[in-house]
Order: C-alpha cells, then sequence, then structure tokens
C-alpha cells in the first residue's frame, strides 16, 4: 500500500483530514494486534467521560485494508504495525539450492555462516517477472552474482518476507536484476542497486539500514532501532548512508515518507557512533538525482541528523539535483543540518524542527477495540486526547529523552532544564528502544462513528468511519 503523500504536511499542522476508504483486503494474516521490533507498549487509558453508548448497529469495516492482521481506517506515517511483515505468517524456508517460489536459490554455508545467493546464470531461463511470497530468509544474508548476464531484465518481488542484510551489487552500470520488496522485514542492511522498497521495516541490528547507490527508492518504511545491543566493534550507524563507487555514476535516489527512530542508547563502556538519519558523504564516486522528502527523523548521534557533503578525504565529486524537503526532525537536536559545499545546489525545503506528537495509525484489531497509535520525538510531554461518539480518552504520552540524557549528560545550549531521570526515578541511561515513547498503542472502545484525535486543543488527525 501506498501511503497519502499529502498525510505529511497535513498531520503536522493539525490540519484535520478525512480519511477514506485504504482499499480491498491484500492479506489473509490473524486478527491479532502484533508487537514486533520494540517501542510502545499499550497505554492504560487515564479517564474516559462516556458520551453515548447508544449504537444500534456497528459502522461497516469490510472496505477497509487488512494489514499484517489488523484492518486499518488509517497507516498515514510507516510505524511497526503497518510496515514489515506479518508475524502470524507460517513462513516457508529453504535450506539447499532450489526454488522459492518461483526464484531459484543457492545456499551456500562458509565457516558456518549460511546466505542465500541469486546468480544470474540460473536464473536466465526463468520468466522475467518472478514473485516470491511469504518466506523467510532471517537466518543469513541474500546477495546476487553475475547480475548483468541474464539476456532480459529479471524483476523480483518479495512479498511478505523477512530478511537479514541484501545487497544487489557488481558489475553496478551493467546490472539487470530489480528488486521489490512490499511488506518484508530487514534485521540487516539493504545496499546497493535496483531496489525498490515498500513498506517494510528496517532495524533491530547494529549497522547502516541503507546504502543506497543507484535506482534505489524506498517508500513508506520505517528504519527502527539500530542499536540493540553495545556497539562493541564501533560501528557507525547511519539511517542511510551513500558515498558513491568508483566507476559507478550513482543516482536516481528517492526516500519518501520514510521514519527513522533510533535513539543513542547507553550502554557501558561502549560508545554508540549513532550518526544520521540522512548521511550523504561522496566519498568514492558521483551521485546526482536524490531526493529526500516527508521525512520524520529522530536519530543522529548528538549532533546531526541530516548531513551532506560532495567531498572527503581532499576529493570533490559531483553531485547535482539534490532535494531534501518536508522533513521534521526531533526538537531534541540543536542542530538540523551539517552541509558543506552544498548551499549552491541542494534544495532545501520545508526541514524544520517540531515539537509535536503524531498518530502514525488506526485500526481494529482482534480484540475488537480501536487502535491508535501514537509517537512522541519532541523534548515536550503531551496528553493525546481521542474524541469518539462513545466517549471521551485521555493518555499520557511522554517526552522523548534526548541522546545527550540517554547518555547521561545535559545538552547546556539546546535544552538545558532536561532531567535526566524519567518520573519514576529510573536514569534514562538504563532506557532500551522498547521503553522509548514509540508507537504507543491508545486503546478506545468500539463500536465508533468517528476518531477525532487533539492535543493541546488541535486537531491531529479525525477518521470518519
Amino acid at each position: 500500500m501506498r501511503f497519502n503523500r499529502n498525510t505529511f504536511c497535513l498531520l503536522m499542522a493539525a490540519v484535520c483530514m478525512m480519511v477514506t476508504s485504504c482499499g480491498k483486503d491484500s492479506s489473509d494474516g490473524g486478527d491479532d494486534v502484533n508487537d514486533v521490533n520494540g517501542g510502545g507498549d499499550t497505554n492504560e487509558i487515564n479517564g474516559v467521560n462516556e458520551i453515548n453508548d447508544n449504537h444500534d448497529v456497528s459502522p461497516d469495516l469490510s472496505s477497509y485494508e487488512i494489514i499484517n492482521g489488523n484492518r486499518f481506517m488509517y497507516a498515514g506515517i510507516p510505524d511497526k504495525y503497518n510496515t514489515g511483515c506479518d508475524p502470524n505468517t507460517s513462513f516457508a524456508t529453504i535450506n539447499e539450492d532450489g526454488y522459492a517460489g518461483e526464484l531459484y536459490v543457492r545456499v551456500q554455508v562458509s565457516d558456518g555462516v549460511k546466505s542465500y545467493v541469486v546468480q544470474g546464470a540460473r536464473i536466465d531461463a526463468s520468466p522475467d517477472e518472478i514473485t516470491v511470497k511469504d518466506y523467510d530468509f532471517s537466518d543469513g544474508n541474500m546477495r546476487t552474482t553475475q547480475p548483468d548476464i541474464v539476456a532480459n531484465i529479471k524483476k523480483i518481488r518479495f512479498v511478505n518476507c523477512k530478511f537479514n542484510g541484501f545487497a544487489n551489487a557488481k558489475p553496478y552500470e551493467t546490472n539487470k536484476m530489480y528488486f521489490t520488496f512490499e511488506h518484508c522485514t530487514f534485521t540487516g542492511g539493504v545496499n546497493e542497486v535496483n531496489i525498490t522498497l515498500k513498506s517494510c521495516r528496517i532495524g533491530g541490528f547494529i549497522g547502516d539500514a541503507m546504502n543506497p547507490l543507484k535506482n534505489f527508492y524506498c517508500y513508506d518504511t520505517f528504519v527502527c532501532d539500530l542499536l540493540p545491543a553495545a556497539n562493541v566493534t564501533g560501528t557507525h550507524i547511519d539511517g542511510m548512508q551513500t558515498y558513491g563507487r568508483e566507476g559507478c555514476e550513482g543516482g536516481n535516489i528517492m526516500f519518501d515518507n520514510v521514519r527513522f527512530e533510533f535513539p543513542s542508547i547507553h550502554y557501558d563502556g561502549y560508545d554508540d557512533n549513532c550518526n544520521a538519519c540522512i548521511m550523504f558523504q561522496l566519498e568514492y564516486g558521483n551521485v546526482s538525482n536524490c531526493t529526500f522528502q516527508n521525512l520524520y527523523c529522530n536519530g543522529g548521534g548528538k549532533w546531526y541528523p541530516l548531513y551532506v557533503t560532495d567531498g572527503k578525504k581532499g576529493k570533490t565529486f559531483v553531485q547535482n539535483n539534490l532535494a531534501v524537503k518536508n522533513v521534521k526532525v526531533s526538537d531534541n537536536f540543536g542542530t538540523i543540518f551539517y552541509a558543506d559545499n552544498f548551499d549552491q545546489r541542494c534544495k532545501v525545503e520545508n526541514v524544520e524542527h517540531f515539537s509535536e506528537i503524531y498518530v502514525s495509525s488506526i485500526f481494529v484489531g482482534g480484540d475488537g477495540k480501536m487502535h491508535v497509535i501514537c509517537s512522541n520525538d519532541s523534548h515536550i510531554d503531551h496528553t493525546l486526547t481521542i474524541k469518539t461518539d462513545k466517549g471521551e480518552y485521555n493518555f499520557s504520552i511522554p517526552h522523548c529523552p534526548s541522546n545527550w540524557a540517554l547518555n547521561g549528560v545535559i545538552d547546556t545550549k539546546t535544552n538545558p532544564d532536561e532531567p535526566l531521570k524519567d518520573p519514576n526515578g529510573r536514569p534514562y541511561t538504563q532506557y532500551r528502544y522498547a521503553d522509548m515513547p514509540f508507537d504507543i498503542d491508545c486503546v478506545v472502545d468500539m463500536p465508533a462513528k468517528y476518531v477525532n484525535c487533539l492535543s493541546g486543543g488541535k486537531e491531529i488527525l479525525k477518521v470518519e468511519l
């Protein structure tokens, strides 16, 4: 499912948006509410004022799309509920060379490490368009070899699959394999060329989420939890880093409606090495025609969520047509951009801090109740008020500790009054991703004819059923 591109501006401007049907059912998953990849336990109701309990007829929800087993009225911002694969799926696996659906895959084990290889020589006789659905490849990385020797372009589509990492690599310029991933979950990085991501979730590992080079398109995707354990190797961590490749004219990169949540979790004795959400740092080659738009950015160590430079180590590379627009950055960061040599060639529009909470999803779960998913990337405590014709509900949404506070330090310039402990006295240095105010599940009664979400008296989102 492609989300509404206008959602980004409408939500953050607190403009009422009437949401219509998302489409027909597209999956057969169970009806349980799923809690995967950490963050946001169910929030207890702080207060309910009954208004009207007279419902003779429940609203017809059959036209709304089912995603990961839940029926969604709204899925405008990527979160852990509306992205990734359905964990209730009975996934198929392969343990030796053979077919995964229509795709021939080689299985290799070297020094006890498993990998999956898509080899051009073995799929040349396959259909030009191939679909693989409901497979689990997460016990090894997947990569391509000989992607240039197939006679025709091969379009390979994965739907509702699990992966560790994936790379479609050399030769970059003549690679004829194009991969699309829809509602897939990755616990390793997604890299290089000819890749399209739609409604995917990437996280739960230490390292860059994506290293795009050429023909790389990322839509409606959630990047989260890139520091789930101590970073013992000192790995440099970015949500997205592109640095170019020698001998390749990189470019045609698009990120649209992508959310980044990777706080610098503290582990005693280790440097987190979290860096930027968007790291555009050309080191080895030219990269042009790149757009980063409609992003939610909460990651960047203590400094820069967005970082752009056209050269490093004394080298300067060609970059043309770079646009960064409609980006909301957590107000925990004093500086949004680090930019070097890009002032004239980087088009920047509506890139700003934000201090509001936002609603990413509204759905009916297997419990028959309405679930409103809310997140807070800001340094301010908020209250989410949900009004329905059934009643009025209030939920406390705590502030997001800054990366400074998570490491036991006060940022004297940006947030000198920030506490280093939560209201219960627990130091933020003890927090893990699951403790952060991301994807909080606020539950209200059904049936209801509408759901109206407000914060500070401002309407965030209204959905008519």
